[in-house]
């Protein structure tokens, strides 16, 4: 569901926070911003992605990201996803957030729901089955939703293949159409799930975007803490 900064009031928080959007919608920068927000309030904070956060999900990654031989079929490409995420959850979400940290993910189920729902057209019965084995009912206390025309995220992943990043996406070739059904699929879930969605607009420049984020933020830092893996 939608929430706004004064509707957002968490009677307690896991500590589990993720960032979703169309490519080049500036998740990565704005996952920095929130790490330097919750360090300078003397908090553990564990930045994360996906796909690739572990050791087998670097592998992973490589199969469906980054070029490979022979790309996965749309199934395969469904598994080798939530195989990532389970792997993700069990060693790096779960352990994070019993201990009290602050996991901050770029990416999590919606991806899947967006990409291979929205944007494959793989049936979202069929997607969401297999999401509830990966995810093992750990849910985040907030999804921040960067929307973005994505042309404008295209032109930006563009513009940033000339700068040192951290492996490329394949995704980023799909055409105009696909990427659009991706950004109607957030906003379908910013609706429709049952957590909380704050969505914020992503062609702001950077410091509007955090600014419009903070509140959120400053409303979990209140809420007592109870780990999704306690």
């Amino acid at each position: 569901m939608r929430v706004t900064s004064n509707s957002f009031a968490p009677r307690s928080a896991s500590g589990f926070i993720v960032l979703e959007g169309v490519n080049g919608a500036g998740k990565t920068t704005l996952q920095n911003r929130i790490a330097e927000f919750f360090k300078t309030n003397a908090q553990e904070v564990i930045t994360t992605r996906e796909p690739g956060a572990t050791a087998l999900g670097k592998t992973l990654r490589s199969l469906v990201l980054e070029h490979p031989q022979e790309a996965p079929c749309e199934m395969a490409e469904l598994f080798i996803f939530a195989a990532d995420r389970a792997q993700h959850v069990e060693k790096i979400i779960r352990p994070g957030t019993a201990r009290g940290a602050w996991v901050i993910s770029d990416r999590y189920f919606y991806s899947t729901v967006a990409f291979q729902g929205y944007g494959r057209g793989i049936n979202q019965n069929t997607i969401n089955q297999i999401n509830a084995l990966a995810i093992a009912e750990t849910r985040p206390d907030l999804v921040i939703l960067l929307d973005l025309d994505p042309a404008t995220g295209l032109q930006r992943t563009q513009r940033r293949q000339h700068e040192p990043v951290t492996g490329t996406d394949t995704f980023e070739k799909e055409t105009l159409a696909f990427h659009t059904r991706i950004r109607e699929g957030f906003l379908s879930m910013a609706d429709s799930m049952q957590e909380a969605f704050a969505v914020i607009d992503a062609a702001q420049n950077q410091q509007h975007i955090f600014d419009a984020t903070l509140p959120y933020l400053q409303a979990l830092l209140k809420a007592p803490r109870v780990g999704v893996g306690a």
